[in-house]
């Protein structure tokens, strides 16, 4: 099932290549139509989960994955949407993915939205957009709130590979901001900030 996911990202990924290569489709009708694609697969996902938790799964996956990619490649490849928006656009695709989570107990959908959601700000600043200014604090405070987010979601499902894969990707999300910013003052914002956003993670997992 999921090579075979794998293999429809990877078509999908190939087809809009083409598409853009040969001038066959505007940009924004890519757009609309990749994000239609993702939405329809989740949405069959959502159908089937009462019939087959592993076919819904991934159907889910791929469909969220399609959607998510299509909203930054807006931002990203297409100049179509600002950074504010492919951010909001992304995390609502998280949101949607750990909204079915609670609904259906899909440990896997929760480990692919955890990783989603804290890639989310490194995204967008990878592609030469910082939508805090510069600062890391901003990226900081997202990151909080959804290490918080995750958290509760782990209290609610208690699924310890999920708690693993959060806490690993928090710290990890952590030392980017921390390379990346390489605060000199031990007393400035970003340097508290992340002093604090390490001192949260050690809280919430404990």
């Amino acid at each position: 099932r999921w090579a075979g996911a794998v293999l429809l990202v990877l078509a999908a990924t190939f087809l809009l290549s083409v598409a853009l290569e040969r001038g066959w489709l505007t940009p924004t009708v890519r757009l609309v139509g990749g994000v239609g694609v993702g939405l329809a697969l989740a949405g069959l996902g959502v159908r089937a989960r009462p019939r087959s938790d592993g076919f819904a799964t991934t159907l889910l996956a791929t469909g969220a994955v399609i959607t998510y990619l299509m909203v930054w490649a807006g931002f990203e490849l297409y100049g179509l949407l600002g950074p504010w928006a492919a951010g909001i656009g992304m995390v609502l695709v998280v949101g949607g993915c750990l909204v079915e989570v609670l609904r259906s107990d899909d440990v896997a959908l929760a480990s692919l939205a955890t990783v989603g959601g804290f890639a989310v700000p490194f995204l967008l600043v990878a592609a030469g957009e910082d939508p805090v200014g510069g600062s890391a604090v901003g990226i900081l405070v997202y990151l909080a709130a959804f290490l918080l987010l995750t958290g509760a979601v782990h209290l609610t499902v208690g699924w310890r590979i999920l708690q693993v894969v959060a806490a690993g990707a928090a710290v990890l999300a952590g030392l980017l901001v921390l390379l990346s910013a390489a605060p000199t003052d031990p007393i400035g914002a970003d340097a508290v900030g992340l002093s604090l956003y390490f001192g949260l993670i050690a809280v919430v997992f404990w």
